[in-house]
């Protein structure tokens, strides 16, 4: 578990150091990623090919991962939140902040509060 100065660290390198950069001062970077991705009902062969900016999954993933200094290939979309991916209290605001800059759109605290884990917000999404 990170302490407070840790999260803050890498909450200001998600947002660019002094407050949040503009999405028009932001190099993008297009960087493709093997991301395993089991939904129910299917299965998903090898893995599928992301652009880490492109959509707004793949913003889930990347923000995700960067938060928890882990690559994309240990993303998991069935992982619990708050249990396994630490992403509780500021680091589940800072994702917020981040999804909803991307979206262009608000996510109600009610929605917010009922996601256990990525596929969750990928589904609230979907629905919204």
């Amino acid at each position: 578990m990170s302490t407070i100065g840790d999260q803050f660290g890498a909450l200001a390198a998600l947002f660019g150091g002094d407050g949040e950069a503009s999405p028009d001062s932001v190099e993008t970077e297009v960087v493709e990623a093997e991301v395993e991705e089991q939904s129910e009902g299917t299965s998903s062969e090898a893995g599928e090919k992301v652009a880490v900016d492109a959509t707004f999954k793949s913003t889930l993933i990347a923000t995700i991962c960067e938060l928890n200094g882990m690559s994309a290939e240990d993303f998991d979309f069935d992982a619990s939140l708050a249990d396994e991916l630490d992403i509780q209290g500021l680091p589940l605001w800072a994702l917020v902040a981040e999804l909803e800059r991307f979206a262009g759109a608000k996510f109600a605290d009610p929605v917010v509060e009922a996601w256990r884990t990525p596929r969750d917000i990928l589904d609230s999404s979907e629905n919204s």
